[in-house]
C-alpha cells in the first residue's frame, strides 16, 4: 500500500496538473485498467512529480523516523518504510542502469543548481543508509 500511494502523484499528473489527452480519454470512458497500464507504459515521461523529489523524499524520511518512534501499530511503521523503499528502489534502479540524467530530471527538479552524476549517487547513498537506519528502530 505504501508503494501504490507513492504512485498517485502518476495518476494526479497525467490527469491534473500535465493533463495528458489519452489519460484523459481512458478516465472519461471509466477503462481505469487500460488507464493504469498507460501510466506505467509512459511512467519515465513524466518527470515533475510531486512525491518522486529530493525534498519529498528528505521529508518523508523524517517523517519516518517521527512514525517509527513515536508509534506501535506496524500498519504505520510499514506504510512510511514501503513508501521510502519504493523511492530508493526507483532511484537505485537509474543510478545502477547510468540513466543519471533521468535520474537528475526526475529526482532534483525543483533544485535551482544543477546536480552533478557523483552528487546524485551520494544523495542516493546516504538515503540509502538512513533508510537502513530507520529500519533499525522497527
Amino acid at each position: 500500500m505504501g508503494t501504490m500511494i507513492l504512485d498517485l502523484d502518476q495518476v494526479f499528473c497525467a490527469l491534473v496538473i500535465y493533463p495528458e489527452e489519452e489519460a484523459g480519454k481512458l478516465w472519461r470512458q471509466r477503462k481505469i485498467k487500460t488507464l493504469l497500464e498507460y501510466l506505467v507504459e509512459t511512467y519515465s515521461q513524466r518527470i515533475k512529480l510531486t512525491f518522486h523529489n529530493a525534498f519529498f523524499q528528505i521529508g518523508l524520511l523524517v517523517f519516518g523516523f517521527w512514525v517509527l518512534t513515536s508509534t506501535g501499530g506496524l500498519f504505520g511503521k510499514g506504510l512510511v518504510m514501503a513508501a521510502n523503499l519504493h523511492l530508493l528502489k526507483d532511484e537505485f534502479h537509474l543510478l545502477l542502469r547510468g540513466r543519471e540524467e533521468e535520474l537528475r530530471r526526475w529526482l532534483f527538479w525543483p533544485m535551482r543548481q544543477e546536480v552533478s552524476f557523483e552528487g546524485q549517487k551520494i544523495f542516493v547513498v546516504i538515503m540509502g543508509l538512513v533508510f537502513l537506519g530507520l529500519n533499525l528502530l522497527l
